[in-house]
C-alpha cells in the first residue's frame, strides 16, 4: 500500500514537471490527456491485483480477438474501389492535362499474400491510333503507369 502511494506522488510530480516543459495548445490538451490515462492505469492498477474479477469483468470475450472474415474482405473490397477509383481520376485528369482524348478507362488492383496493393490492368480507349502512343508515354512519364492502350478500331 505504501508503495502504492509513494508510486502516486511520485508520478503527480513527475506529471507537474513534465506539463511545465510541454508545449502550449492543442499539444497540452493531448499531453494531459495522456497523462491522465497513465495516472488512471497507476491508481487502478493495484486494485486490479487486489479484485482479480474486475481485470476478468473488463477483459474482451472470448473468440472477439479475431475480425470475421467476411468483415475483413468487405473493408479490402471497399479499399481496393476507393483506391482504383482515385487512381482512375488521376489517370483522367493526367490524360486531360495534356489535351488526349479518351473514351474509356479502367484501373484494375489487386492485394498480394503481404497485403501490398498492385495494379492488375490500366486500359485505356483512345479515338484514333494517333493517340495511342502519346497516351501511353504521358501514362509512364507522369504517374509511373503501364497502360494497355486500345483504338476505336481495334
Amino acid at each position: 500500500m505504501k508503495a502504492w502511494a509513494a508510486g502516486i506522488c511520485a508520478f503527480a510530480v513527475a506529471a507537474g514537471m513534465l506539463r511545465l516543459l510541454a508545449p502550449k495548445g492543442s499539444v497540452a490538451r493531448m499531453f494531459r490527456l495522456v497523462l491522465c490515462g497513465v495516472m488512471l492505469c497507476v491508481v487502478l492498477g493495484p486494485l486490479f491485483q487486489l479484485f482479480p474479477q474486475f481485470r476478468h469483468a473488463l477483459s474482451a470475450p472470448s473468440g472477439s480477438e479475431e475480425p470475421s472474415s467476411s468483415f475483413a474482405e468487405a473493408v479490402e473490397t471497399q479499399s481496393l474501389t476507393a483506391m482504383e477509383e482515385r487512381l482512375q481520376a488521376l489517370a483522367a485528369q493526367t490524360l486531360e492535362d495534356a489535351s488526349i482524348p479518351y473514351t474509356d478507362l479502367s484501373v484494375k488492383l489487386s492485394y498480394t499474400e503481404d497485403y501490398e496493393v498492385v495494379l492488375q490492368k490500366l486500359e485505356l480507349t483512345v479515338p484514333a491510333p494517333a493517340f495511342a502512343a502519346q497516351a501511353k508515354d504521358i501514362l509512364k512519364e507522369k504517374l509511373g503507369l503501364d497502360a494497355e492502350v486500345i483504338t476505336n478500331g481495334g
